[in-house]
């Protein structure tokens, strides 16, 4: 887990490191488009973090947030004020609705190795 401090300085230490949100989303929404997900439809992000991908995920999809971090579901708030960010445990979150897309984009929440490293994309009937 993050403190609260370090909660503050979360975007600054990815920005420093050459994060590139907008170019993930864009290899993302190729992705997405490729597997038939459509422009305009609804896109969920587990662990969402301080929303840095909803940002630009919102260019192309009505996204909503899943974030277990109170500190981080600020975060992601304030640089999204009209979306809706809920903070929960992924692991047993229930919206009761379906989604057309739903997003893990960080590997720290699951173990990449178990499907052999790279991306995964599942897409359920």
């Amino acid at each position: 887990m993050y403190t609260k401090t370090s909660v503050a300085y979360y975007d600054k230490i990815y920005a420093s490191q050459g994060k590139d949100y907008a170019k993930e989303v864009d290899y993302l929404l190729q992705t997405l488009r490729s597997h038939g997900v459509p422009a305009g439809g609804s896109l969920l992000d587990v662990a969402c973090g301080t929303g840095s991908h909803l940002v630009h995920l919102q260019r192309a999809f009505k996204v909503e947030g899943v974030e277990l971090s109170l500190d981080f579901a600020r975060i992601a708030r304030s640089k999204l004020p009209q979306t809706k960010i809920h903070v929960a445990d992924m692991r047993s979150f229930v919206t009761g609705r379906e989604y057309d897309a739903i997003t893990c984009l960080f590997r720290k929440t699951w173990n990449p190795t178990a499907f052999g490293g790279g991306d995964v994309l599942m897409a359920l009937p």
